[in-house]
């Protein structure tokens, strides 16, 4: 992965409405990390994988007794470290955000009734420096936005409504998402860069 975004992590904190301590995150953030640097992905999977040796920092999250909890139920505790910690990141500007240490980016299938299946589990850093994993980012959020606006179509229609607004905002920012894509994806005219610097 190429960084185009220089960010600092500040620090790691426990999830608001999750079991984990401060002292947890400050444990668990950093592994899941190193784990995506050296595997790629922060997907159940992977952190289980890793988290199973002894030495794992992650290893106590889990409950390893096989007559408590089977292969299944341990997949199940590595979606909720993956949302028990936050990460707070700190911009060159000084700028600060806080945010789930992982974000699930999704495939959008279409006519598929808003069915989104998870398509890779990266961690909030790395979308964060990279342009286009940002971009993706923004894609999935405005999918999901208009899912939730089709869903709640009716409320446009109630006389004076709060979210009708909102509504069109999305739909403007969806609009300018795909004019920004395509102008990106678009081959450059050798007439058009030849006679655009004379």
């Amino acid at each position: 992965m190429k960084i185009e975004v220089k960010i600092k992590i500040v620090g790691y904190e426990p999830s608001p409405g999750h079991t984990a301590s401060q002292e947890q995150a400050k444990r668990y953030g950093p592994e899941l990390l190193r784990i995506e640097r050296e595997r790629g992905s922060l997907d159940n999977v992977t952190i289980l994988a890793e988290a199973k040796r002894k030495s794992s920092p992650l290893h106590d999250w889990f409950t390893w007794d096989d007559g408590e909890a089977a292969e299944k139920w341990r997949h199940n505790e590595a979606k909720t470290l993956r949302q028990a910690v936050h990460v707070r990141i700190r911009y060159p500007d000084g700028h600060e955000i806080v945010g789930p240490i992982t974000i699930a980016l999704h495939v959008h299938v279409e006519g598929g009734k808003g069915n989104r299946e998870p398509q890779r589990v990266l961690s909030l850093v790395r979308v964060l420096q990279s342009r286009e994993d940002t971009e993706d980012m923004v894609a999935d959020a405005l999918s999901a936005y208009v899912a939730l606006r089709d869903r709640w179509k009716i409320l446009d229609e109630a006389a004076g409504h709060p979210l009708a607004g909102i509504h069109r905002e999305i739909d403007a920012a969806q609009q300018k998402l795909a004019l920004d894509r395509a102008e990106a994806e678009a081959p450059t005219s050798p007439i058009a860069s030849r006679s655009g610097g004379s």
